[in-house]
C-alpha cells in the first residue's frame, strides 16, 4: 500500500464515511426489522459502496475494509445468535491498536513519531530523535489510552445482559469520528508548538 492509500485509509472524509456506513445501516435496519434484515442490509450497503467508489474511479481500499468489518460482524452476531455479537470486532481491534501504541512507546519506538516522519517524507529515525521523543511518546499514550477506552466501553456493553444494541451503536458513532477528530487536532496543536 503507498502512501497515498494510506493517508485515504485513515485521514480521509471517505475512509471515515466507509468505516462509519455499515454500523449506521445495522442500527437502523436491526430496530426496524431484526437482526437478520439488519445484518442482510449492512452487508448489502457495503458492498453498494464498493460498487460506488469503483464507478467513481475512487479507491476502494476503504469501502473494502467497510465490506470485511461488517462481514466480521455479521458472522460473530449470528455465531453469537446476537445482536452484540456484531460489535465485538470493535473490541478486539481497539485492544490490539492500544497494545500496539504502546508497546510502541515501550520499545522507544512511539507510533506517533513514525507517522509524523512518514508522512513529512523524512527517516523514520527523526521520528523518534531525542529532542522531540518525549513529545512523540506521550501523544503515542494518549492514542493508546483512546482505543483502550474505547475497547471498555464497548466490552461492557456487550457484557450486559439486556439488549445494548443503540447503545453499542452509538458509541460507535460517538467514539468513532469525533474522538479521532479531537485526537488528530490536539496531536497536531502539540506537533506543530513542540516539534521543529
Amino acid at each position: 500500500m503507498d502512501e497515498d492509500r494510506i493517508r485515504q485509509a485513515f485521514f480521509s472524509v471517505q475512509g471515515i464515511v466507509d468505516g462509519l456506513v455499515g454500523p449506521i445501516v445495522f442500527l437502523i435496519l436491526y430496530r426496524a426489522a431484526g437482526l437478520n434484515a439488519a445484518l442482510i442490509g449492512a452487508l448489502a450497503v457495503a458492498l453498494a459502496l464498493v460498487g460506488v467508489r469503483a464507478l467513481r474511479g475512487q479507491d476502494a481500499t476503504t469501502a473494502w475494509y467497510g465490506v470485511v468489518g461488517v462481514g466480521i460482524g455479521a458472522a460473530l452476531a449470528k455465531a453469537t445468535g446476537s445482536s452484540d455479537g456484531y460489535f465485538l470486532p470493535k473490541v478486539i481491534s481497539n485492544v490490539l491498536y492500544g497494545l500496539a501504541f504502546l508497546v510502541s512507546v515501550l520499545i522507544g519506538r512511539p507510533l506517533i513519531g513514525i507517522a509524523w516522519a512518514f508522512f513529512h517524507r523524512q527517516p523514520l529515525e527523526r521520528g523518534y530523535r531525542p529532542d522531540v521523543k518525549r513529545v512523540f511518546m506521550a501523544l503515542t499514550l494518549m492514542w493508546a489510552a483512546a482505543h483502550f477506552l474505547r475497547a471498555l466501553v464497548y466490552g461492557v456493553l456487550i457484557a450486559d445482559d439486556s439488549d445494548r444494541t443503540s447503545a453499542l451503536a452509538t458509541a460507535t458513532i460517538v467514539l468513532g469520528l469525533p474522538l479521532t477528530a479531537l485526537l488528530l487536532a490536539a496531536t497536531l496543536l502539540v506537533v506543530r508548538r513542540r516539534v521543529a
